[in-house]
Order: C-alpha cells, then sequence, then structure tokens
C-alpha cells in the first residue's frame, strides 16, 4: 500500500554541498553585473549630458561672436570718422602750438621803442632807428640802405648790418654815447653781446655853440621769449601781448 522513493544520488558524498554552492554562486554572480550595469550608464548618461551642455554653449558662442562681427562691422565707418577727427585734432594742436611759437618770439615795436627811449642820457639825441630784415640762408646780403653824406671831415655812417637794428643819432659828448651804449646792454630786449658802436665822430655846426658828437650803434633783439619777458613788456606799456600770452598759457598752448 505504501510507496517508498529512494534517491540514491541523495546518499552520494558531496551531493548536497555541490548543490549548495552551485545555488550560492548563483544568487551572488548577478549582484556585480547589474551594479557595473548601472555604473556605466550613469557614466555615460553624464557624459552625454556633458556633451550636450557644451554643445549648447559652443552655439551661443558662435551666435554671440556672429553678432559682435556684425555690431563691428556697423560700428566700422563710425571708427574712421573718429580717427579721421584725432588726425585732425592733432594736425590743429601742430599748427596752434607752431604759430604760438612764432607769436612768442614777437616783440612788439612799441615796448622796443619805449625801452631804448627810457634809456637815452640827457645830453642823447636819436635821429633814427633802423632795422635790417635777416638775409635768407645761401643768398646774398641784401644792398645796404642809402647812407647820408659824409659830414665835413669826417668818414661816411657805417652800413647797416644785414640783421638787427642801427641807432643813430647825436650827443653833446662821447660820454653820452658811451653811457648810451651800456645802457642798452643792460635792456632785456636786445642782446647785450651784440650791442656796440660802430662810429663815433665830431661834427663841426655853425648853429651850435659847441660840437656835437655823431655816432651810430648797432645792436640785435634778444631771441628770450615774450612770455619770459612779461613783467619787462608790462612796464613798457606792451598790456595786450600781456594779456594775449597769458591766454594762451592758460589755454596750455604755451607752457608756463
Amino acid at each position: 500500500m505504501y510507496s517508498v522513493d529512494v534517491n540514491l544520488l541523495k546518499d552520494r558524498p558531496g551531493y548536497r554541498q555541490d548543490t549548495t554552492r552551485s545555488s550560492m554562486f548563483g544568487g551572488f554572480s548577478q549582484g556585480p553585473l547589474v551594479l557595473g550595469a548601472a555604473v556605466g550608464g550613469g557614466f555615460l548618461g553624464l557624459t552625454l549630458a556633458a556633451l550636450m551642455v557644451l554643445t549648447f554653449l559652443n552655439q551661443r558662442l558662435a551666435a554671440r561672436e556672429q553678432e559682435l562681427e556684425q555690431q563691428l562691422s556697423a560700428l566700422a565707418p563710425d571708427f574712421g570718422q573718429a580717427e579721421s577727427l584725432i588726425g585732425q585734432e592733432k594736425q590743429v594742436k601742430a599748427e596752434t602750438s607752431a604759430l604760438a611759437s612764432v607769436f612768442n618770439q614777437v616783440k612788439p615795436w612799441s615796448a622796443m621803442l619805449q625801452d631804448i627811449r627810457d634809456r637815452v642820457p640827457r645830453g642823447l639825441q636819436i635821429t633814427s632807428i633802423q632795422q635790417a630784415a635777416p638775409a635768407p640762408s645761401g643768398s646774398p646780403a641784401p644792398s645796404p640802405s642809402p647812407s647820408p653824406s659824409p659830414a665835413p671831415g669826417g668818414s661816411a655812417p657805417a652800413a647797416a648790418p644785414a640783421a638787427g637794428l642801427t641807432i643813430q643819432g647825436k650827443a653833446l659828448s662821447f660820454g653820452d654815447i658811451n653811457d648810451f651804449v651800456l645802457a642798452l646792454q643792460n635792456s632785456p630786449l636786445l642782446e647785450g653781446e651784440a650791442t656796440k658802436l660802430t662810429q663815433a665822430q665830431l661834427e663841426e655846426s655853425t648853429q651850435a655853440t659847441r660840437p656835437l658828437a655823431t655816432y651810430q650803434l648797432q645792436s640785435d633783439i634778444s631771441d628770450i621769449s615774450a612770455s619770459e619777458l612779461l613783467l619787462e613788456l608790462n612796464r613798457k606799456g606792451a598790456t595786450g601781448l600781456v594779456t594775449r600770452i597769458q591766454s594762451l598759457k592758460e589755454k596750455g598752448v604755451l607752457k608756463p
């Protein structure tokens, strides 16, 4: 009535141990594979995401670069106009500086004559003041101006120099002439070393109670700039020039 199943394999040594090992090996072998697949998938996803972000940023940078190039192209005419205006401004400043430099060398004749007049001794008289323009470089000197006839018993006055001032006149004595030359040598508007007496002689005159001494001297206008002589020019009445130079200094055209 009862049947008994007998499995002789279970009774074999090592059967249960092998089965247990097989089941244990099979249970643990699937975990690392799943974990590795998950980690690999995560890294791949991050890589794809980073690639997509970089591609998006590159596209934005390319679009921005194109936009900037268009703006630069639109501003190119303005840049050219600005450079032209800067060049014109530099040219105007150079021309203004050159004109101011020439203007700064001008000495008003009114101030020159007043300075000479202030230095005339009591016994001396000026009959003429002439200024000769300097001869151009490489060209012959200009012909001298017609000179007065020689005084009786004396030689003719010397001709005017190629450049500078020639002053002629009369004096009661040679001492007055000497004092006049020394006074002119101390003038800041004249070159002291270039101021010298070129002729002096006695002139017989029937209308004078005593003989008069005639003289001729030469000098050069000082090369000191007018901006350095403002006080002297102001004292000699050249207030207009002084005002203009001070205005040019305030505007920065002339250096203080």
